[in-house]
């Protein structure tokens, strides 16, 4: 499984897909459709995947953060327990948050 790069955006407050430059985004549609490629929202930054299929534990594989003690992770605002992460299938354009917990004083 390969993580593609994120894409440098265009400021533009109305742009629906952040991250995304606006000429890239008939060419991610279009991929997308195809199954070819899957963007999703990661800690509010847009990321593609070369993976078309993907649960939340082969994400958080991909991002290096899977086997990591303290993180709670949310998918579109609902938290998923550690013990379903690879049974939540992820969608195009979920939304997931990933919070890690740390200590401070």
């Amino acid at each position: 499984m390969e993580m593609a790069e994120k894409i440098p955006s265009e400021p533009d407050a109305g742009n629906a897909a952040e991250g995304i430059s606006r000429s890239l985004l008939p060419v991610i549609s279009i991929l997308a459709l195809k199954n070819i490629i899957m963007k999703l929202v990661v800690n509010n930054e847009v990321k593609i995947f070369s993976e078309s299929s993907l649960n939340l534990l082969q994400l958080l594989k991909q991002l290096g953060i899977d086997r990591k003690k303290g993180i709670a992770v949310s998918v579109n605002n609902d938290v998923i327990a550690r013990n379903q992460w690879e049974y939540k299938d992820l969608k195009e354009n979920d939304k997931i948050l990933i919070i890690t917990a740390s200590q401070g004083g």
